[in-house]
């Protein structure tokens, strides 16, 4: 009988060794690279947003102007440092906006867009563990609703500069996972919704009531931190897990942009966003303000008006 617990002891022993063991190996587990993946994402919605927006110019009272926006992208690079590559990681955007001009003057808009992503980001996810790169699986979807006031400053028949105010609210969900290594596997986590403040600046340009100019400048600022969550799951002796909050930032996007309009007679507008290639292609920009994100789209604005 005294053999017997002797040898349970051992076996509770060596069972608490290996638990301990594979707790400890999970905490070694650098998340940062995981929890740059969300700012990553974030900065993607902020650039797809700011494409969205075509500001509404040049009005007088009870203009009102009705936009619709597709929008398609791909993305090469969602943040610098610790670096996260796109691999395959596309996605698709629709939006719709509305003006509605009270006065010469003063306007009221609105702006909602949904994105949705889906692919691999590739990254350093097991840093600690193993430094080797890892790709993460990731869906992810936001909806972004965008709401306020605009007052034209300068008000001529060739030049337009109203500034914009408002609030908005993201919607947004999403999950990452990543293939198991060591006895190990990592899964990201986030949803939940995001709350701030917007500001916007449009000068505008009309040449011979044909087309517009307008460039562009969109700021906004979440009052909360997205929601983010990593589990890690060791397989020995069994599956063990653990979660932790990852740490994330306020969504600060700092976005400029470029529409060009053919405005046509029968009040339908076509506009080319090109804010989002012309970041791109000059990469300073992103590099600044976007944490290095490498991101090429195609947004075609069709506006309706009176």
């Amino acid at each position: 009988m005294k053999q017997v617990t002797k040898y349970f002891k051992l076996i509770c022993l060596l069972f608490s060794c290996l638990c301990i063991h594979s707790i400890v190996y999970a905490q070694s587990i650098d998340l940062d690279p995981a929890s740059k993946t969300i700012d990553g994402i974030s900065n993607i919605a902020a650039s797809i947003v700011a494409d969205s927006f075509v500001p509404m110019t040049h009005y007088n009272k009870d203009n009102y102007m009705v936009s619709i926006v597709p929008a398609y992208y791909t993305v090469q690079k969602a943040y610098d440092d610790p670096q996260v590559e796109g691999k395959d990681l596309k996605g698709f955007g629709a939006g719709a906006g509305f003006g509605y001009a009270t006065s010469d003057r003063l306007l009221i808009y609105g702006i909602a867009a949904y994105m949705h992503i889906d692919g691999k980001l590739l990254s350093t996810f097991y840093e600690g563990l193993n430094s080797s790169e890892y790709p993460m699986d990731v869906n992810y979807s936001i909806f972004s609703v965008y709401s306020g006031l605009g007052y034209d400053i300068i008000e001529s028949e060739a030049f337009s500069l109203p500034v914009f105010t408002g609030i908005f609210f993201q919607k947004y969900n999403g999950t990452g996972s990543l293939p198991e290594i060591l006895n190990t596997r990592l899964s990201v986590d986030s949803s939940g919704t995001l709350f701030g403040v917007s500001f916007a600046i449009a000068p505008s340009f009309k040449y011979n009531d044909l087309f517009k100019i307008t460039p562009y400048y969109l700021f906004s600022y979440s009052l909360n931190e997205p929601d983010a969550s990593a589990k890690i799951t060791t397989t020995v002796p069994f599956n063990i897990s653990t979660s932790y909050e990852l740490s994330t930032s306020h969504v600060k996007s700092s976005m400029a942009g470029l529409a060009l309009t053919w405005l046509s007679s029968k009040s339908v507008s076509l506009s080319l966003s090109l804010g989002g290639w012309i970041r791109n292609e000059t990469s300073w920009y992103n590099k600044k303000f976007l944490d290095g994100l490498q991101i090429k789209s195609a947004v075609l604005v069709v506006s309706f008006n009176n």
